[in-house]
């Protein structure tokens, strides 16, 4: 015999034993008088209380998992028979919970088939859960049964239907679908279409079009496709239904992002016409998209509308623009930021201030371009001294090398003598008397380093002797670098400064 038919032989006698096991037949051994009397007072426990759910799914649970006994059973098979519509739920859901153990109990079908019949809402949502949970093909098949039988109520055939449009899985998470599962569904299709109900055999269809990733809009799709897999297994079934779902999900994701595109086009193009024709009308349209974002076309548009206002100089929008420092959207702060240095408004300083510390690297990195705009705007003079604040602390803490540069860039933008000991302490240090370079800067940020203190010593603002002297003797340092752009750099800032010390 082939090993591979051997190797499925013997799988499924494990499952048949697995299966016999794990659907245990209730205990029938003589009860003594104490255990009945246990038994008894706890269905009386539900008797007393018979508008409390909670009480009677404990109970009921206890009965099940705790005995397993036929006796517990009836007594709960009598709490059914005499409870409301919400205890007879409760004993409902109970039973799904301990299916394993009640499953082979010979009242367990009637219990549940009376259940089908019920309009409660409540009910009626435990008895599909139990049902659907089973995933069995005994108990789907007496779904079918019922479901051909000419006197099946419309309340049971819509909660059968409601059962079989799920999809259950087992506690693993794997599912315990089967392919006679999946027949008997198929069936029930037919049953149902051949009693002309269209909204239930629908639904059925459906629901296995979407777990299956196919189109049964046309009900010979769904009989050809059940003839092409009815001989597959469950694994190969769903293998290619995944192929099928991960493909749909692509283009309905490509279809939704190009939908997504066309918007914001489309909205940007609408502003972009009344700016041309009225500035003013222009800007109060963008405010109201800031007081109002539209949650389609955020964060893009948002985006485009502070870039706008800034270009527009528009300081009525200051309010608006601080709030969208808080933006969930990093690109919306981002724009934000930038906008207030541009408005250029003194007000704005302490909010951006706290943009230093920001995660992202580029968040951090508009915050120091901002903070050195407002120190050399026209609020210059009563900012200039908090911008060279703040920047010489993000020096000494900053490691991203994108924002370091941008550091450095705006320290010369400021434009105090101050910053002329750290930015030279980033490059180079003292030693025997004499300045060396840091091995460790590449020549890039050394050239930086020069153009800036170039142009803090050319802004106006007076400087220390010591100051300028350490300035000159850096860039005097930099002729030794065989670098003919780092020269360059270090020749052109000395004759900017008149540094006619380093003529020879």
């Amino acid at each position: 015999m082939p090993r591979a038919l051997v190797c499925s032989i013997l799988s499924l006698l494990l499952m048949l034993i697995i299966s016999q096991a794990a659907y245990a037949q209730l205990r029938t051994d003589e009860l003594g008088n104490t255990e009945k009397s246990q038994l008894d007072a706890i269905a009386e426990e539900v008797k007393k209380n018979p508008d409390d759910g909670d009480i009677a799914f404990a109970q009921s649970q206890k009965l099940i998992e705790e005995w397993n006994h036929q006796y517990a059973f009836n007594k709960l098979k009598g709490l059914y028979s005499a409870g409301s519509e919400l205890i007879k739920a409760k004993i409902v859901k109970a039973m799904g919970v301990g299916r394993e153990k009640v499953v082979k109990a010979p009242e367990y079908w009637g219990i549940l088939e009376q259940a089908l019949e019920s309009t409660d809402k409540v009910l009626a949502e435990e008895v599909v859960t139990s049902l659907a949970r089973l995933e069995s093909e005994e108990y789907f098949g007496k779904l079918l049964e019922k479901i051909k039988s000419k006197d099946c109520s419309r309340t049971s055939t819509d909660n059968i239907v409601k059962t079989l449009c799920r999809f259950e899985t087992g506690g693993s998470k794997k599912t315990i679908l089967t392919t006679d599962t999946i027949g008997i569904r198929i069936e029930v299709v037919k049953a149902l279409a051949g009693k002309g109900d269209k909204p239930n055999s629908k639904c059925l269809v459906d629901a296995l079009g979407k777990k299956f990733g196919e189109d049964f809009s046309d009900r010979k799709n769904l009989d050809k496709w059940w003839e092409e897999n009815k001989s597959k297994s469950v694994a190969q079934i769903f293998e290619e239904a995944a192929r099928k779902h991960q493909k749909a999900t692509v283009l309905e994701r490509a279809r939704a992002q190009n939908s997504r595109r066309k918007l914001i086009a489309a909205k940007i193009e609408k502003f972009e016409v009344i700016e041309k024709y009225d500035r003013k009308s222009a800007i109060e349209e963008y405010m109201k998209e800031l007081k109002t974002p539209d949650p389609d076309t955020t964060p893009e548009v948002l985006e485009h509308v502070i870039r706008r206002l800034a270009q527009l100089n528009a300081g009525q929008a200051y309010d608006l623009l601080v709030q969208q420092l808080q933006s969930e959207f990093s690109g919306v702060r981002i724009e934000a930021i930038k906008a207030l240095g541009v408005i250029d408004d003194a007000k704005a300083f302490p909010e951006i201030v706290k943009k230093i510390a920001a995660k992202g690297a580029n968040e951090r990195l508009a915050a120091v371009n901002t903070i050195a705009m407002l120190g050399s705007g026209k609020a210059a003079e009563a900012l200039r001294g908090e911008a060279l604040k703040v920047l010489l602390g993000a020096l000494k803490a900053e490691k991203d090398q994108s924002v370091l540069r941008a550091i450095v860039q705006g320290l010369g933008q400021v434009g105090l003598p101050a910053a002329v000991v750290p930015l030279v302490g980033l490059a180079a240090f003292e030693e025997g008397g004499k300045l060396k370079l840091r091995d460790t800067v590449n020549n890039d940020f050394r050239i930086d380093v020069a153009e800036v203190l170039g142009k803090i010593l050319r802004s106006g603002q007076k400087a220390e002797e010591a100051h300028r002297k350490l300035a000159i003797s850096y860039m005097r340092a930099l002729l030794t670098v065989e670098n003919v752009n780092v020269k360059f750099a270090a020749i052109d800032n000395l004759g900017n400064v008149g540094a006619g010390e380093a003529t020879g």
